[in-house]
């Protein structure tokens, strides 16, 4: 009878700033926990980096035809040099983000973080509680941002051709020539 008569006890005060502070904090920590994140990313920058491969090799080819076939080299090669460069360096990135992204991920070992060493050898402590930080891990910020900037340039470029194909192939047989002329009309 005693426990039924007696009320609950309060709930602690909290104020909403709190809240919203604490909300903030586990949107913004360390969520690379899951590794196929890691794994899907590899796949993509590896992919990522055969297209550019490709690119480069096909940008040669253009290049080295258009300067034995044109009298033009001349002006065409101040635009060559830094285009070539920015494929060269969008690949040696993606190369680079390959190579750490497969290689061993220090997030799920039980190795504790790295500590810096002074010339005596004493290890120079900044935070008290080092065990208790979270590991590091292979994949970065930059990664994730990289990936989303690009499949969303890749989308937006090809939103256009899907949309008419997605109509298109709904359209009766009798009608799919008047379809495509229509089109330029739609877009």
């Amino acid at each position: 009878m005693k426990q039924i008569s007696t009320p609950p006890q309060p709930e602690p005060f909290t104020i909403m700033a709190d809240e919203i502070q604490k909300a903030m904090i586990e949107d913004v920590m360390d969520q690379s926990m899951p590794t196929h994140i890691r794994y899907m990313l590899v796949k993509f920058y590896k992919r990522r980096q055969y297209k550019l491969q490709h690119k480069r090799y096909k940008y040669l080819q253009r290049w080295a035809h258009f300067a034995l076939t044109s009298e033009l080299v001349d002006k065409v090669s101040l635009k060559f040099s830094p285009n070539y460069s920015k494929i060269q360096f969008e690949l040696e990135n993606a190369i680079k983000r390959c190579q750490r992204l497969e290689g061993e991920d220090h997030f799920s070992t039980p190795d504790k973080r790295p500590q810096r060493l002074e010339t005596n050898g004493d290890i120079v402590r900044d935070d008290i509680n080092v065990e208790s930080l979270p590991k590091q891990s292979a994949l970065r910020l930059d990664d994730l941002d990289v990936y989303n900037r690009i499949v969303t340039y890749e989308e937006k470029c090809a939103r256009g051709a899907t949309k008419f194909i997605n109509k298109a192939k709904w359209a009766p047989l009798s009608h799919r020539f008047d379809v495509y002329t229509r089109h330029h009309q739609y877009f």
